[in-house]
């Protein structure tokens, strides 16, 4: 198995994203842990890669990037991508997501106050369609996220994401709100059996870099079609090439799922010279790195 190595600058920034691309005889795969949010580090996944026939488990990065190096590549059809948008984007920006089927505006790092008049202002320029799908990110404690809910109505957006910082507010929350939420970094917390019974869940969001392949395991699929809950398959800042393999993922559930991978626009170039095609793979971008 060969072992890469890439950094994709950020348009609005001076950061890099980095990350891994693996390949052996049969396909491509990516590894690239998100820095602040997975367990491991980039580092950490090429020790584990050295010795990837022991018997300690795979990181969740590493567990799914081995997965898609089996896979084989298959073409895919035209996607419906929930839109991205930051609360402070220009209202230029906000025109450009009319047309998408659902938007994600995150409002994490804005004032509870602020968050309100922006999505107020959003909600005027967009209306009910595209459907809008509220990130919180953990953000705000249950006071904060229970003032933002109250200041709307349960039709003017699809759900409320990970509106609080833990478990217990996030028990509360759903005792004293209505509003339909989503759970994303909850799933890699707490056994999914007790999320899957909050009354007002309504979403999965799964990000496969943060998760592994948790998708395997044949009861928390089972569990999802028996509650009826809508499935988002997300990245996580990956290249375009983790975007396909994520994207390929929904060709295997059982059911449908929405797609957030709007975020290959944040960077400012970027792995695949054709998005969703893997034999498009620019390997000037890359840096073989022996793994012993």
């Amino acid at each position: 198995m060969k072992v890469y190595r890439y950094e994709l600058p950020f348009k609005d920034s001076n950061t890099l994203r980095a990350g891994l691309i693996i390949q052996n005889e049969t396909g491509l795969g990516e590894i690239a842990p998100l820095p602040g949010w997975s367990d491991e580090s980039i580092e950490d996944a090429l020790k584990q890669l050295q010795y990837k026939n022991s018997s300690f488990a795979p990181f969740p990065s590493i567990a799914w990037g081995l997965h898609n190096i089996e896979q084989k590549n298959i073409p895919l059809p035209k996607l419906e991508i929930t839109a991205l948008l930051r609360a402070q984007d220009p209202e230029e920006r906000i025109q450009e997501v009319r047309r998408a089927p659902a938007v994600k505006v995150k409002v994490g790092k804005l004032a509870p106050i602020e968050a309100v008049q922006r999505i107020k202002n959003i909600l005027d320029i967009l209306g009910n369609n595209p459907k809008i799908h509220i990130d919180i990110n953990r953000a705000w404690g249950l006071d904060e996220s229970l003032y933002f809910a109250k200041q709307f109505n349960e039709e003017d957006f699809d759900y409320l994401e990970e509106p609080v910082k833990n478990f217990e507010q996030l028990k509360q929350f759903c005792r004293l709100s209505s509003h339909p939420i989503a759970i994303d970094e909850h799933l890699r917390e707490i056994p999914y059996p007790l999320l899957f019974n909050l009354p007002t869940l309504k979403t999965v969001v799964y990000k496969p870099t943060l998760l592994g392949t948790l998708f395997l395991d044949p009861s928390f699929i089972q569990n999802i079609q028996e509650k009826q809950l809508a499935f988002v398959l997300s990245s996580s800042y990956e290249s375009s090439l983790g975007l396909y393999h994520i994207a390929r993922l929904s060709h295997v559930l059982p059911f449908k799922t929405a797609f957030g991978l709007d975020t290959a626009r944040e960077f400012a170039r970027d792995l695949l010279l054709h998005p969703f095609d893997p034999t498009s793979l620019d390997f000037n971008q890359l840096t073989e790195i022996s793994i012993g």
